[in-house]
């Protein structure tokens, strides 16, 4: 597992996750928080096509932690992103597969596009 740290949260990386940890739940979306991302990305998947890909388990709103038996929710509002964590979880905020994730990074570029 590879973790890298912006500011106070904490992206760790395997193969075919991405979890998200902090004891925040709003972060400035920054470049480099772009970036990060996108490194992360290359990281655990092999190819990624971001694209518009709403659905059942596509649409990366809402993540269900099996563990937790409870639901996270991830959002953009403004230049933040707006995490709210599982019920029971200390520091897990959120966890993409690789689907929700190709439709978090095409947002996240449709948000940069329109700063």
């Amino acid at each position: 597992m590879n973790v890298v740290q912006v500011d106070e949260l904490k992206i760790a990386v395997k193969a075919h996750n991405i979890s998200l940890f902090s004891k925040r739940s709003e972060f400035n979306i920054t470049p480099k928080l772009i970036r990060i991302f996108e490194d992360a990305g290359k990281q655990a998947w092999k190819t990624l096509n971001y694209h518009d890909v709403t659905g059942f388990r596509n649409d990366y709103y809402e993540y269900y932690d099996k563990k937790l038996d409870n639901s996270g929710y991830l959002g953009i509002r403004d230049d933040r992103l707006v995490i709210e964590r599982p019920y029971g979880s200390d520091e897990k905020l959120y966890q993409f597969n690789k689907a929700r994730f190709e439709t978090f990074m095409y947002d996240l570029h449709l948000w940069e596009g329109h700063k």
